[in-house]
């Protein structure tokens, strides 16, 4: 097996452990023991525990948020003086969507785990702080009427109905009393459910 295949070995047991038992609770020990390899690997190819987590975070999420920015500055150049709420709200939710239902659920649950064990995947999500604040900046410009601190709260609640869907608990993927609903349908309620969340208190015309 050559470095390359060793690495990606290691990252794909790992994201399989974690989507399934939770990043806390997976040790390196684990990962090892079921890749059929040595601690020394892991040490080898990434130095730590933490620098692994990052890795196997950050090749799903790097993807996802090239598309959001590249998104978002389409529209900074060819709408204005702002941005539709409603478009904001897709092109920040659209890519995760459209990676994620491509991906086996392992991969889901990982995502899921990102909004679930915010104490061990905060070195993740800092890594992305600007292009959330460059969103921020966006939906502040759209949403003259919110506060600063609003916009976080309420970007906060739509990354967390995010990490629900993504999660495949809910009735609507599970089908549980009757309700299940197509991806591109379910999509479409998260999308006006968190465009109406961000719109709320908006003057009266």
């Amino acid at each position: 097996m050559n470095t390359s295949d060793t690495k990606n070995k290691i990252l794909d047991t790992a994201e399989r452990l974690f989507a399934r038992q939770g990043i806390g609770a997976t040790s390196l020990r684990a990962i090892v023991r079921e890749a059929g390899l040595n601690v020394a690997a892991i040490h080898y190819h990434f130095g730590s525990r933490e620098a692994l987590v990052l890795e196997v975070f950050n090749r799903r999420l790097k993807p996802i948020n090239q598309q959001r920015v590249a998104r978002l500055e389409e529209m900074e150049q060819t709408r204005s003086p702002a941005i539709p709420l409603n478009d904001l709200v897709r092109a920040f939710l659209e890519p995760v969507f459209s990676y994620f239902y491509d991906q086996p659920p392992q991969v889901r649950g990982l995502m899921a785990r990102l909004h679930t064990e915010p104490d061990v995947t905060r070195p993740v999500l800092q890594q992305y702080h600007e292009i959330l604040q460059r969103f921020q900046g966006a939906f502040l410009n759209a949403a003259p009427w919110l506060t600063p601190e609003q916009v976080r709260y309420r970007m906060s609640f739509m990354i967390g109905s995010m990490g629900i869907m993504l999660s495949g608990r809910h009735p609507a993927f599970c089908g549980k009393n009757g309700a299940r609903l197509k991806p591109e349908q379910l999509f479409e309620e998260v999308i006006q459910y968190n465009t109406a969340g961000l719109s709320a208190g908006a003057p009266k015309k």
